[in-house]
Parts: structure tokens; C-alpha cells; sequence
């Protein structure tokens, strides 16, 4: 009688809870679909049907190219296919790199490997090259023994997954792309009136470059040609398409980096015009001009970090309105690394064009390039001061400069296979990919100027010194900093003036924090969604002031291109981090994809942040919004400035995303019991249910368990010792 009613008891907790727990969001019942939402949770791949979805890939890819160009042939190896198997090393930062190297090689001789290579400059990453087609059974069954075998080396290897391709676009706009008139001269740098970079005092003072060094990462480098050649520097040169030290184009359409080149660094001479610090050095990487794998993208993002200073990236994803892709996780890593540690620690500048999809209704906040916080984003404007049409807008823009557009291009070096060594110019040069090398070239000028400036500083110095223009445009905003927003030219054009000058008594910033909210659970249809996430004093007592805001959201919705995005301050500033794409007419939604803004630098973040999700098209296709978070990321208050380290920098730290880590129990087991766990706990979020009635649930279950043990023990004959021996399992059975 006792169990009975301490059962209904219970039963009538229960109940009250689920009462009150099914009505709690607007009096619509939540509990009914957590169920529906545990039973959709896709189980997680065994290791070996992650292995074939990779070969897979990678052989669909290898179909798709010809022979020249596949991922799997590879020159090195007199063009026999191959495929690589990444790792890193347990331990790599406390370790040296000769210890590395040691135990990479140990692995290598133990497991019948091919000797271990390095990737570029990230410490305890390395690649097995193992030749041979994958479209043999028998290398495949090969690879995936090297594969299980390293993932039973849980005290050594911390990270596994398999080479693959990366697909890349070139950012330049060809004269087939317009009717207009071809113009010519270097009217950007000489031009009378103030639509110019404003280079030619700086030049005045004997502000040219020296001792500053671009690296051009790009489809090859024409280091023969003769406005080049004498600024070129081979150390810091690489191909990683041909997998040589000689980065010199070899196909005739390999003209677009001697192009970028000319306009940072061709000589003053008599030859084309005149770099925008024409006494840098110039290097090359070339990874543009044939197929590229992720580890050999993130080698050449590293490479030679500590003398080639300044990276120039005038490509990224497909700008034709629909496509959403980032860099792989081993490439974001070399961007921490290059931050981090290249430069001698100073951290590298990466400077990439925004794209040129405008044209298509694109928004390079669907690019994981030009959004990261670790790169500077860089848009065209025209000579009459107006945004290029091609140029792509977004929030994650910084700043912009000169480009092609109303019938006027950019004059630089060009470069034609038929004659290297000929000084061939060209007055059609233009897109994104022309303004880039732009702005690599100032901050070139500023680093000689002040070589101990730090990556973030440079961020800063183009934020501060930027240039309004076209200010009659409906989206300049006045912020709260006092400064002036535009998503089409972010905080203005690039004045080489006046950044040099204020970079002269500029003082470092400090070491970089950054605070990450919890996940706000929302599960609600899209038609105008607005969710809130609340930031107080305390969670951002450590930052001196906003730098970069990074918003990840996990969307899911019948016709991506629909959707628009926003983020509103505190302050009533808007940021608009996604915009409709009539192209983009995916139903893969937006599922953990993270955007950027910089519209919010040095505005105070306390306060309700509310993200905005509206269809924008009314019709039968349907979203839902399941969660989303944002992170602050700043300048840590009290600390000694001129620190590089990256602080306690959260989620934009890159989660190692390969095959799987460590072991295949592991694999079979933790990654099955934590992806179940989180499923689970979203749908609590989602469905508002306390976890109070859970605790109920679980408590029940016990209690029912217990009395049905009792009932079996009272039938048996040796009723006092049967009761007395399972005591103890009593006890633990109502603790739980």
C-alpha cells in the first residue's frame, strides 16, 4: 500500500508537470514532438562508411577532371594517382618539432606508410601520400587499414581524415563582361582630382615598401617579367599545383597573380606603371591554375610565414548567387596559425576580395573566407567614388577601394606563356581581384613604417582612417562609435595617407578575448522570426571594446535564397548578415553556418540582441529556425598591449572535423552517446519542457522498477535473505 501511494504521488507530480510544461509556449502542446524529434535524429556513420563517403567524393571529382588536372595525379609522382591521409599529433604544442617529426616518422615505419610530409607551417600536422587509383577495391581496403590502424594510436594521433579537392574561383572581371569603352593609365594613384588611393605623399616621405613582403597566393607569378623582377623574392615562392618551387604560370589563362602582383609591387622603371609600393619584395604561391587538395590550401596560406608578411587572396567560392562554403578545418587552422604565430608572432594579414556576384544577387557573407575574423575583406568602387556593380556587399566588409567599372580598369603588369620575359601590360584589369592587391599594398606601406604592428592592428588602422563616400547612399549609418557604416563599402575607402600617418603613433592593441552566449533554442516556423539573447555586464566584464560579431545559426527552410538575416543591437544598430539570393534556391537551409559584422566595433554589447529572420517570399515553402549563438570578439581590458595572443577566443577556434579522433571505440560508442545527449537536450530547449518533470519521469520509472523487484523477492522461500542481500541494490536503485 505504501508503494501505491507514494506511485500515485508521483503520478501526480508527473502529471502537474507535463500539464504545465505542454502549455507553456503560447498554449501549444510541445510534448508530442519530442519524441517525433529524438525518432529523426539520424545515427551517426560507422568508420568505414565514413572512409567510403570520402573515396567516393573524391573519385566522383577525379571522374569530373581530366587526367592533367585530377586530385588523384599528382606531378610529384610523375603524375601516378594519389591520396593522402592527414593527421595531427597528440600533444603538438607542448612538443618540439623534431619530437614531431620523430613520432610521425615512428608511425610512418610501424604501420608500413609512406614517409610522413608536413603541412606547411602547422605544427604536428602531417600527410601520408599514398600512391595508386581508388577505384581499386585493393587500395581502398589499403587506405582504410592505415586508417583504423592510426586510430588505434589513441595516445599519439589526435585527428585523422582524407585529402580531398578544394574548388576555387578566380575574382577578376574580363572585358567580355561589359560594353563599356576600355580606359587605361593608373588614374587610381595619378589622377588631379581626390579619386585616388592618396599614395603620392606617402611616396613624398620616402614611404615605398622596403622591407615588407607580399605574398601574391594566386595562379602562378611571372617573376621574369621586367617590372617584376627585381622586387621578386623566390624564397617565400611556391606550386603547389605542380608541386615545384617555381611558381611561374604555365598555362596561357595563368596571368591573373603577375596582374595582382604589378599593382602591389611592379618596379619604378620604365617598364607598365608602378606598384603601390614598388620597393616590397613580391612572392608567389601558386594553387589556382589546376587541382588543389584542403591540406595543400592550408600549406599555402602558411607558407614561409615569417618573411612573407601580407597575404594576397584575390579568389574564393563560386560568386554566382547560390553557393554557401567555407574553408575546410585544417585551412582555418592555418589562418589561426598564420595570426598566431607567422610574422614572427605578430600574426599575418590575409586581405581577400569580397567577390564578384553582386550582379547575381550574391552577399559575401555566404563566403567563410571573406567572413572570418581573421581576414581583411576588401570591395570595389569605381574612379567616380560609387560601388562597382559586382561587388558584393555584407557585413563582414571592412572597407574598399579602387577597381574596374563605368568604363575605366586597372593598368598593372600582364603575362603570356608565349613570352615570359617580355614586358607585357595591360590596361583591363579589374574586379574584386584588382582591388585587393590594392589594399595589400597600402598596408604594405604601413608595415614599413611600423614593422611591430600586429594583424588586429591593421584591422583597426583601416576601420579608423576608411573614408565615407557615395555618403548620399540610404545605407550609411551613423553608429554609436561615432564612425559610418555602409554594408556596400563598409567603413569607406582605403586613404594610404592617412593610414601611414596615424599608423606612426598608433598604439598596439591588446591581446585579443571574446565571449560566447549559450544557444538559444527557438524550433519556430519563419515568416518574421525575432529572437533575443541577452548580454549582461558580467558576461563581457573582460572586454575593453567590441571588435567582430559572429552569429551561427542552424536554419533549415525549402528555398534558401528566401531568407534574410539580421542582428540588432542593443543599441538599434542593424547588421544585415544575410540577404535574399534569387539564385539560391537550395533546401539544405543555413544548418550551423556562421556570418560576421564589423558594423558593431566599439559599441557597447550589454543588452537584449535580437536576430531577425524573415521569409521573403510568401508562399508554400516553409523554415524553421532550431538555434543560434553569438560571439563578441574584443580587446581584453588590463592587459599589456602589443600582445598577439589570441586569448580565450571560443568558438571561432576551429573544431577538428576529420574522419573522427582517436579511437574506433570511440567512434562506435562517444560520438553515438554525444550526439544522442545533444539531441535530447536541444529538444528540451526547443520544446520549453523543466527539467524538473524529467527528473520526475526517471524517479517514477525507479520506483515502479523497485516495487516489481520486491514483489519478485516475497515469492521466493528465503524471503529475509533475498531482502537483506539486494538492500544495498535498493538503495542505489531509488539514488538514481
Amino acid at each position: 500500500m505504501k508503494f501505491s501511494l507514494v506511485n500515485l504521488l508521483l503520478i501526480g507530480l508527473f502529471s502537474k508537470y507535463v500539464v504545465s510544461s505542454s502549455v507553456y509556449n503560447d498554449g501549444k502542446s510541445n510534448i508530442s514532438n519530442v519524441k517525433e524529434e529524438v525518432e529523426k535524429e539520424i545515427l551517426p556513420l560507422t568508420l568505414d562508411e565514413k572512409i567510403d563517403n570520402v573515396l567516393n567524393i573524391n573519385e566522383e571529382e577525379n571522374d569530373s577532371y581530366s587526367n592533367s588536372t585530377s586530385i588523384l595525379i599528382n606531378p610529384k609522382y610523375n603524375n601516378k594517382p594519389v591520396q593522402s591521409i592527414l593527421i595531427q599529433l597528440a600533444n603538438s604544442d607542448e612538443l618540439k618539432i623534431d619530437e614531431l617529426d620523430k613520432i610521425a616518422y615512428d608511425l610512418a615505419e610501424k604501420h608500413g606508410l609512406p614517409n610522413p610530409i608536413p603541412i606547411g607551417q602547422l605544427k604536428g600536422y602531417y600527410k601520408f601520400e599514398i600512391t595508386g587509383s581508388i577505384r581499386s577495391s585493393l587500395q581502398k581496403r589499403r587506405i582504410k587499414r592505415h586508417i583504423k590502424r592510426l586510430n588505434e594510436e589513441t595516445e599519439v594521433v589526435k585527428w585523422i581524415d582524407l585529402d580531398r579537392n578544394v574548388n576555387l574561383s578566380k575574382r577578376s572581371i574580363s572585358l567580355n563582361d561589359f560594353r563599356d569603352p576600355l580606359a587605361s593609365k593608373q588614374w587610381n594613384i595619378f589622377d588631379n582630382s581626390d579619386k585616388t588611393i592618396n599614395v603620392l605623399k606617402v611616396w613624398n616621405q620616402g614611404i615605398t615598401g622596403k622591407g615588407v613582403r607580399v605574398c601574391v597566393v594566386d595562379d602562378g607569378l611571372n617573376y621574369l617579367h621586367p617590372d617584376i623582377k627585381d622586387n621578386y623574392y623566390a624564397a617565400g615562392s611556391y606550386d603547389y599545383n605542380a608541386h615545384t618551387n617555381d611558381p611561374i604560370p604555365k598555362k596561357h589563362d595563368d596571368h591573373h597573380g603577375t596582374r595582382c602582383a604589378g599593382e602591389i609591387a611592379a618596379g619604378k622603371n620604365d617598364y607598365c606603371g608602378v606598384g603601390v609600393a614598388y620597393n616590397a619584395q613580391v612572392s608567389g604561391v601558386r594553387i589556382l591554375s589546376g587541382s588543389l587538395t584542403v591540406s595543400d590550401e592550408a600549406a599555402s596560406l602558411n607558407y614561409d610565414y615569417h618573411n612573407n608578411h601580407i597575404y594576397s587572396c584575390s579568389w574564393g567560392p563560386t560568386d554566382d548567387g547560390k553557393t554557401v562554403e567555407e574553408p575546410s578545418g585544417i585551412t582555418k587552422r592555418a589562418f589561426i596559425n598564420g595570426v598566431t604565430n607567422g610574422r614572427n608572432g605578430k600574426g599575418n594579414i590575409y586581405v581577400f576580395a569580397t567577390g564578384n556576384g553582386a550582379l547575381k544577387g550574391d552577399n559575401c557573407n555566404f563566403d567563410g573566407y571573406t567572413n572570418s575574423i581573421y581576414t581583411i575583406s576588401i570591395g570595389a568602387i569605381t574612379y567616380e567614388d560609387k560601388k562597382s556593380s559586382y561587388s558584393e556587399e555584407c557585413s563582414a566588409q571592412l572597407a574598399v577601394t579602387y577597381s574596374s567599372g563605368s568604363g575605366k580598369y586597372i593598368s598593372t603588369t600582364d603575362s603570356t606563356i608565349n613570352n615570359l620575359s617580355s614586358p607585357i601590360c595591360t590596361s583591363s584589369h579589374g574586379g574584386t581581384s584588382a582591388a585587393a592587391p590594392i589594399a595589400a599594398g597600402i598596408f604594405a606601406l604601413v608595415l614599413s613604417v611600423r614593422p611591430e604592428l600586429h594583424w588586429r592592428d591593421i584591422q583597426y588602422l583601416s576601420m579608423e582612417t576608411a573614408i565615407p563616400v557615395d555618403v548620399s547612399d540610404s545605407d550609411w549609418a551613423l553608429l554609436p562609435s561615432g564612425r559610418m557604416y555602409n554594408h556596400k563599402y563598409g567603413y569607406g575607402k582605403l586613404d594610404a595617407y592617412k593610414i601611414v600617418e596615424r599608423a606612426k603613433t598608433w598604439e598596439l592593441v591588446n591581446e585579443a578575448t571574446s565571449f560566447t552566449t549559450d544557444k538559444q533554442f527557438e524550433n519556430d516556423i519563419i515568416d518574421v522570426l525575432n529572437s533575443k539573447i541577452y548580454v549582461s555586464e558580467s558576461d563581457v566584464k573582460n572586454i575593453k571594446n567590441v571588435e567582430q560579431i559572429t552569429v551561427t545559426v542552424d536554419i533549415e527552410h525549402q528555398c534558401r535564397g528566401e531568407l534574410q538575416v539580421e542582428l540588432i543591437s542593443p543599441n538599434n544598430v542593424v547588421s544585415i548578415l544575410a540577404t535574399r539570393r534569387v539564385n539560391d534556391h537550395s533546401r539544405d537551409g543555413l544548418r550551423n553556418w556562421t556570418f560576421m559584422t564589423v558594423k558593431h566595433w566599439d559599441e557597447n554589447p550589454v543588452g537584449y540582441w535580437t536576430l531577425r529572420v524573415t521569409d521573403k517570399v510568401k508562399n508554400q515553402k516553409f523554415g524553421r529556425l532550431y538555434s543560434w549563438y553569438m560571439t563578441i570578439n574584443g580587446q581584453l581590458k588590463d592587459n599589456k598591449v602589443g600582445n598577439n595572443s589570441l586569448g580565450n577566443f571560443k568558438r571561432e577556434q576551429v573544431e577538428e572535423v576529420g574522419i573522427e579522433e582517436t579511437s574506433e571505440e570511440t567512434l562506435a560508442t562517444t560520438s553515438v552517446n554525444l550526439s544522442k545527449r545533444e539531441a535530447m537536450m536541444e529538444a528540451i530547449h526547443q520544446h520549453k519542457i523543466p527539467i524538473t518533470c524529467l527528473f520526475v519521469v526517471l524517479l517514477s520509472v525507479a520506483c515502479v522498477c523497485s516495487i516489481m523487484h520486491i514483489r519478485k523477492l516475497k515469492s521466493k522461500k528465503t524471503i529475509d535473505e533475498s531482502i537483506n542481500d539486494d538492500t544495498p541494490q535498493m538503495s542505489s536503485l531509488l539514488a538514481i
